[in-house]
């Protein structure tokens, strides 16, 4: 109870691997799916921080790791980092929003 803001942190970098205790699910989104647990939760009816760390991996791995292979929805060019935080980001976003707006 009172509290009065929300951190959560995901990795840029984990789009690609699996969770060690399952490695039929994504890391990504399970992390998705997670934020989207916590968000309904009453608890934490609050402000949101999203931090998305470990860019310098994804930078490094994206030019041999498509993200779209991935995530399927993502039609942005395969070599991009730029474009592959942007969606990522709007991935977040696209959550956050329906969850509280819905």
């Amino acid at each position: 109870e009172n509290v009065i803001a929300l951190i959560y942190l995901a990795s840029l970098s984990e789009y690609d691997q699996c969770l060690e205790e399952n490695n039929q699910e994504n890391r990504m989104k399970e992390s998705l799916a997670l934020f989207g647990t916590i968000l309904e939760l009453p608890w934490f009816s609050t402000s949101v921080i999203l931090f998305l760390n470990k860019t310098d991996i994804l930078e490094e791995k994206i030019p041999t790791s498509h993200l779209a292979t991935y995530f399927p929805s993502f039609r942005g060019p395969k070599q991009d980092a730029e474009a592959a935080k942007k969606f990522i980001l709007d991935m977040y976003t696209r959550m956050y929003a329906g969850c509280v707006d819905g």
